[in-house]
């Protein structure tokens, strides 16, 4: 169970960074 979790909280750091990523880019553009 732990070693499943593990990856899913990587996983879940992963989608943060891109939504970061993804809202910083137009935020870029539009500036």
């Amino acid at each position: 169970d732990a070693v499943y979790n593990h990856p899913t909280s990587t996983e879940a750091f992963n989608e943060v960074l891109a939504t970061i990523v993804r809202v910083d880019e137009p935020h870029t553009a539009n500036v």
